[in-house]
């Protein structure tokens, strides 16, 4: 593509407002500076613009339907950016996730019922704002239906992770 057209269409795509994909995101995740991080291989800085906005991302980013690539402006062009494949590629080559940085322990303390994605997700933001979380279960390791998909689409392990990854923040 020449550079003057690829120049026209990334202001078509920002414009002052997010780009299309960012809008289309239900969790507004910078998609261009997670393909500008994957374009020059810098994975760990992939995964981190991820992190920003999405939680659990090992998780979310292999599970999710992707609605950004619909909303590509590159779909005008020939085909709209892969995210999905880059997800996974960056998932897989980027360092393990360190535990995130936790606000000082607050009053009180929560309890989540549930071992699905959204007890995961809510225990994981409760944990980093301080708070004591403990989360019911049934089993080892918590996944609900996640646990049912194919390897293929969320290896067993990932969920082993996660779980890993609640305990270091204090968990339950």
């Amino acid at each position: 593509m020449e550079q003057d057209r690829l120049g026209d269409l990334e202001q078509r795509c920002i414009q002052e407002e997010p780009p299309f994909c960012q809008a289309a995101c239900p969790l507004g995740v910078d998609g261009r500076g997670f393909c500008t991080a994957m374009a020059n291989g810098r994975f760990d800085e992939a995964r981190s613009v991820l992190a920003r906005s999405m939680p659990l991302p090992e998780i979310l980013g292999r599970i999710c339907d992707h609605p950004c690539q619909d909303a590509c402006i590159r779909s005008q062009t020939g085909g709209a950016v892969a995210i999905g494949r880059l997800e996974r590629a960056c998932l897989e080559r980027a360092r393990p996730a360190k535990a995130p940085l936790r606000l000082p322990p607050k009053e009180g303390s929560v309890k989540v019922v549930g071992g699905g994605l959204s007890s995961l997700s809510c225990a994981f933001e409760l944990a980093k704002k301080g708070y004591r979380v403990s989360l019911a279960f049934e089993g080892e390791v918590p996944g609900g239906r996640l646990s049912e998909l194919p390897e293929e689409a969320l290896p067993k392990s990932v969920l082993g992770d996660t779980w890993g990854l609640l305990q270091r923040l204090g968990v339950t």
